[in-house]
């Protein structure tokens, strides 16, 4: 645990400079609550606690280095892979920090916020493990040179638009290939509108780019249920800002945009993982993208 507002499963570092995830410059197997150059003061508390099927760590009357605060907030570790983020006192809280997760090779990871308005008092965050497909056979007996249909059901309620990857592990007495993979891959669109309908997003919204990996160009989607400021943009690990994509009043409803792995000076970038950022004047979005030359 470090009192830098963030913990690890496997490194001792003090790290302070927050960056995007995932990273190379970042502590591996990371939880991030609220990265930051942070100061413990002598009335500051760092604990941790087991409680059922629960680890809690909290941070509690922590100070920014320069002196903002005091910042209470705790990460809560369930046994069922979940983690659930929450904030109790953010006192003159600087848009300078990081809150996410990465893992063991910085190769994967989620920025829920970085550097932008985001956190503030009660809020709770719930990092979740998902599963999407379901009611299908768990097992069963196949003859020799015999077929067995599965029946799949994607669930996909408060799910945004876009594409999502799963696969199907199928394991058997079969001595050439005794595990298998399936490949899963499931579109979330918009279907059943009659000729001159239109779409109205309840919420902002941004789907994961397609296809990931990429090379040349990829393809984003985003929702807006109301016009509006709207800034779509690439950045770098480091944070620098690679291209912006949309930049200015947009309508409401669903839209689409194209990055061709160029930079702001039209000058191809290189191969590696990128974050994209939908923000408006009350949200901000972030997913990752991996470009291979």
């Amino acid at each position: 645990i470090c009192t830098n507002g963030w913990m690890s499963f496997t490194t001792f570092s003090v790290a302070y400079n927050n960056v995007a995830l995932p990273s190379n410059l970042a502590p591996r197997c990371l939880i991030a609550p609220l990265w930051d150059d942070l100061n413990v003061t002598d009335s500051s508390k760092v604990f941790s606690e087991t409680r059922g099927n629960k680890f809690i760590v909290q941070f509690q009357d922590v100070y920014r280095i320069t002196g903002e605060g005091p910042y209470t907030f705790q990460t809560i570790l369930y046994d069922n892979g979940n983690i659930l983020l929450q904030y109790l006192t953010l006192d003159s809280l600087v848009d300078d920090y990081t809150v996410g997760i990465q893992n063991h090779d910085a190769t994967d990871g989620l920025t829920v916020a970085f550097n932008e308005s985001y956190l503030h008092q009660n809020l709770a965050v719930l990092i979740s493990r998902h599963s999407w497909l379901s009611d299908f056979q768990l097992s069963g007996t196949n003859g020799a040179q015999s077929s067995q249909a599965l029946t799949l059901t994607a669930k996909t309620h408060n799910f945004p638009f876009g594409s999502f990857f799963a696969s199907i592990q199928i394991e058997s007495n079969d001595p050439a290939n005794p595990v298998i993979y399936v490949p899963v891959h499931l579109m979330v669109g918009v279907t059943g509108l009659d000729a001159g309908e239109t779409v109205v997003p309840k919420t902002v919204q941004l789907s994961r780019n397609y296809p990931n990996p990429f090379n040349p160009t990829t393809l984003i989607r985003y929702a807006i249920p109301a016009r509006q400021k709207v800034e779509l943009s690439v950045y770098n690990l480091l944070g620098q800002k690679v291209r912006t994509l949309v930049n200015g009043i947009v309508n409401r409803g669903l839209h689409e945009v194209t990055w061709d792995g160029r930079n702001q000076s039209g000058n191809t970038v290189g191969s590696g993982i990128y974050i994209y950022r939908l923000q408006t004047d009350k949200r901000t979005i972030t997913n990752k993208m991996i470009l291979i030359r």
